[in-house]
């Protein structure tokens, strides 16, 4: 088995994938969806990234990152200037 440990404050992405594909009646294909832009953080590079950690849930720049096949699992290589935001618990967020 493989592992891909991410360099230069890069970040790998399991991109997740749309639940519905209906709208209003309609179904439509997948590709006429456009893709995701948010997925979980499975790996991280050692340094450079401090505001997210492995397991957090997060939005990152459309069109940003490069597509990589993994076992095949389809993951997001971005760099961590291009993530947006992480979800977080509503008990996390500071006052």
């Amino acid at each position: 088995m493989e592992k891909l440990q991410p360099l230069n404050a890069r970040v790998l992405i399991r991109p997740e994938m749309r639940e519905n594909n209906k709208v209003g009646n309609l179904y439509l294909p997948e590709s006429a969806l456009e893709p995701p832009h948010q997925g979980v953080i499975v790996e991280m590079a050692i340094s450079g990234v401090s505001e997210v950690s492995v397991g957090d849930r997060v939005i990152y720049q459309k069109g940003s990152g490069e597509e990589v096949k993994l076992e095949q699992q389809t993951y997001i290589l971005v760099e961590a200037s291009d993530l947006l935001a992480k979800y977080a618990d509503l008990d996390e967020i500071p006052k």
